[in-house]
């Protein structure tokens, strides 16, 4: 799940692409089919099929030629169009005749080209778009002389190599449409030359489907894949199937908390003798799902003894929940909302808090529930917390760590990791290090002065700062951030002592038992560690409403709630559908061995897989195929659902992208009337900022603008106003930004930054930067200073956002923006 960073759709891909390829392929049936290479020509070309079979009027072609490095023609190559974001193979090709190729059917809209040849590293042709009566010629492709390799056996259910089997490598990255081919042979052996970059592998063969195989290491690989039976999708299960389903199931009475308990009953048996109890889902918006747990968790304390419970937030953000739950301490829907979550800042989760408060109040119940979170997405707001625990434990100390910390302490420098060079966040993670090193030399004495488990608790809030700020990325994930919340579910068992019980909330995504090419998700590493003292219920719907953000650029993400119908027949979703209750719980593990129930149960089959976010537009992006009977132990399914509700303290902006202006606008900040936002300028917010144009104390002319938020629920979150330059004017030179600023703030994390933010070509509001500047020293001083930053714009830039944020509570004061060029662009 992704909150409070941006997310790029290089991003998004590295998530979804290996089980969007299956859902994609699975669904198309036809799609990469066509490959004519036998045909003997002069120019080779391939017809990508149509509705119903055959080319259509509306349908088109594209052309070109495939070069070696040295411009020399390749015969041979195998050339895919490839549709747009999603992945999907609409034709294929192989290149002949001086290298030419020809892809004639296509449909309108948008693709990319990829080619591939022994020998070469594959080739990428930028996205373009196909209207009618448009054909485009001379697309041609210019293979790669350097690249990394590889290789590998398919092998079919029977064991037999999968001669002329389409092999897919998913390239993680911001490019639309980069999805690359090859055949294997007769052998069943595939090789295949990649430019750097990660990739996720799938194979397609009708009736069989491979598990995602996902590639973090530019470097030689053998990678034998495996593939396993498929279930067509337009086909329901088979008879037998769904008779042993229907006798299985464990019908449930109520989503509601508070029903009592007779019904659940036999989860005991499901339970068993678990530690940890893990409660996917199959979307981050819910009702019913959110509902369900909080049944569930109020069964399994009662009357199996679990006392903790863990949810996919932050660590350090989670213990005010921690503290009211335990003491009473603060408001309820303040602290779930400071948590920063949108999908946990819900009337459910809200709910569920309070009971756990009210479990706590009573004297009977001497061992008391715990809240905690696992994640690791917000390290400023884990500076925060731990510089709060050192001034309580180690007030000796608090001076050096704040200057450790300080890096990392706000909203706005946490967000911008990933635009700041390795140098810069590995120097920022050594700072954790040594303050880690700091708190664990001085064990004894944060003992003492903070009693039983406040080393702990301190190392740990610690440890979640590091993992947050791992250099590269947390998107795409490569698994650091899995890895990260097994390490810290483990961590948190530690810290409630021997025979404690957990019940873990994240979505079906982390807690299923994945384990891909150096890619093992949360679940799989702790069944390795737990083995049966670990159990994963998966969830999954039949059809209605949920809330999520909305993928599309001019939404600016927001939220809101979708609706959905039902899945295709031969997906799990429908399978379970069949039983006819409307809520019930499966055990997977019941189904005899060699029996078609457990042949069903354990094939890859569709599902839904909706996250954070939802593509309206194109839904199977958010499918997923999967094995439930490898990846859960159990299903709880839900027949109708509602959207989440979120609470009185949801106050996020979209994301707007300001709209891109020739020259910059309103530089002086006079434009405008005073209490409103500044003409030609764009602001975002999240927990209560505003924006307003000041005539108080401007620096030139009788205005300034200011980000203000005087009082806040919450801690975190920030204020923004913006506005994008087209970068035209700008590309290849060197650009100077200037503007005066000041701030009325106090405390860690309450500061102002001004950043200069270079977008790509086709840039979407999540789309990584090309070149990025900022304020290094942040601005909390109330005397105006001018800020000055420098860039060298690339070619590939194409606008400019000029930026003044304000993190956490105050005000800041922004006036005087002005560009301009000051040179040739440094290499």
């Amino acid at each position: 799940m992704e909150d409070r960073r941006k997310c790029s759709p290089g991003a998004f891909r590295a998530v979804i692409a290996p089980w969007l390829a299956a859902a994609l392929l699975g669904c198309a049936g036809a799609a990469g089919q066509a490959d004519t290479s036998a045909r003997p020509s002069t120019e080779a070309t391939t017809t990508a099929p149509s509705d119903n079979g055959r080319p259509s009027s509306s349908e088109l072609a594209v052309s070109g030629v495939v070069k070696a490095p040295d411009g020399k023609p390749v015969d041979g190559a195998l050339v895919a169009a490839v549709v747009g974001e999603s992945g999907e193979i609409a034709a294929r090709v192989r290149t002949s005749g001086g290298g030419r190729f020809r892809i004639v059917g296509l449909k309108p809209g948008r693709y990319g080209l990829t080619a591939t040849a022994p020998g070469f590293a594959a080739a990428y042709h930028d996205a373009f778009d196909l209207a009618p009566g448009k054909p485009l010629e001379g697309q041609d492709l210019a293979l790669g002389g350097k690249g990394f390799t590889l290789r590998g056996v398919v092998r079919r259910v029977n064991g037999q190599p999968a001669s002329r089997a389409q092999v897919l490598a998913f390239r993680s990255s911001e490019f639309e449409g980069d999805t690359f081919v090859v055949e294997t042979d007769e052998r069943g052996a595939y090789a295949i030359t990649l430019p750097e970059a990660e990739y996720s592998l799938g194979v397609d063969v009708p009736g069989e489907r491979t598990s995602p195989t996902l590639v973090t290491e530019p470097r030689d690989h053998t990678l034998d894949l495996n593939l396993e039976r498929d279930f067509p999708v337009d086909q329901p299960p088979p008879d037998e199937v769904v008779a042993w389903l229907k006798q299985n199931a464990i019908p449930l009475r109520t989503v509601e908390a508070g029903k009592g308990f007779a019904d659940l009953v036999p989860l005991r048996d499901v339970v068993g003798k678990a530690r940890v109890v893990s409660l996917g889902e199959a979307t981050h918006g819910t009702r019913e799902f959110f509902k369900l747990k909080h049944r569930l968790f109020e069964y399994l304390a009662t009357e199996l003894g679990f006392t903790g419970f863990a949810i996919e937030a932050s660590m350090p953000d989670s213990r005010p929940v921690n503290e009211y739950v335990l003491t009473g301490k603060g408001d309820p829907v303040a602290v779930v909302a400071g948590m920063g979550f949108w999908t946990w800042n819900t009337e459910e989760v809200i709910d569920l808090v309070r009971w756990m408060r009210k479990y706590n109040e009573d004297p009977a119940h001497t061992r008391k529930l715990r809240f905690y979170g696992f994640d690791v997405q917000a390290p400023a707001s884990g500076a925060r917390v731990l510089l709060d625990d050192i001034r309580r434990l180690d007030p000796a100390y608090l001076p050096e760590a704040t200057k450790l910390l300080a890096p990392i302490d706000s909203d706005f420098e946490a967000s911008i990791l990933k635009d700041l060079s390795t140098a810069e966040v590995q120097a920022i993670a050594d700072g954790v290090e040594r303050v880690i090193k700091h708190i664990d030399e001085n064990k004894d004495a944060y003992e003492k002065r903070g009693g039983a488990g406040a080393h702990a608790l301190a190392h740990l809030t610690a440890r979640t700062i590091r993992q947050g700020i791992e250099p590269g990325p947390v998107f795409p994930d490569r698994g650091t951030r899995d890895s990260a919340m097994a390490e810290n579910v483990r961590a948190l068992l530690d810290i409630d002592g021997p025979g404690s019980k957990l019940v873990l909330w994240a979505h079906n995504l982390h807690v299923n038992r994945t384990r891909e090419a150096t890619f093992p998700r949360m679940g799989w590493l702790l069944h390795e560690a737990l083995g049966a003292e670990h159990v994963i219920f998966g969830f999954a719907f039949g059809s209605g409403s949920f809330q999520a953000l909305d993928m599309r650029p001019e939404t600016g993400m927001a939220l809101r709630s979708f609706t959905v119908g039902p899945m295709p027949p031969g997906s799990i979703d429908a399978g379970l559908s069949l039983v006819g209750h409307p809520l019930y719980a499966l055990d997977l593990r019941r189904a005899p061995k060699g029996s078609p129930a457990a042949s069903w149960l354990g094939a890859h089959m569709l599902t839904r897989f909706v996250g954070s976010a939802y593509p309206e537009a194109y839904p199977q992006a958010s499918m997923t195929k999967l094995s439930w009977a490898k990846e859960y132990d159990a299903v709880l399914y839900v027949r109708e659902t509602t959207a989440a509700r979120p609470s009185a303290l949801y106050k996020k902006t979209p994301r707007l992208q300001p709209a891109k202006t020739p020259t910059l606008v309103n530089p002086g900040l006079e434009e405008g009337k005073a209490g409103e936002t500044p003409a030609g300028w764009t602001f975002w917010q999240q927990h209560g900022h505003s924006a307003e144009l000041t005539t108080q104390r401007p620096h030139g002319g009788k205005r300034a603008a200011a980000l203000i938020r005087d009082k806040a629920q919450v801690a975190l979150g920030l204020g923004k106003l913006s506005q994008q330059i087209d970068a035209a004017s700008y590309r290849g030179k060197r650009i100077r930004v200037r503007a005066f600023a000041r701030a009325e703030v106090r405390g860690p994390g309450n500061e102002a930054a001004f950043y200069l933010d270079a977008r790509p070509a086709a840039a979407r509001i999540w789309t990584s930067s090309v070149a990025f500047a900022t304020t290094r020293d942040a601005i909390t001083t109330a005397a105006w200073k001018e800020q000055t930053l420098e860039a060298s714009i690339p070619e590939s830039a194409d606008a400019l956002e000029i930026g003044f944020v304000l993190s956490g509570s105050g005000r800041a004061f922004l006036d005087d923006v002005s560009i301009e060029v000051v040179g040739e662009a440094k290499p």
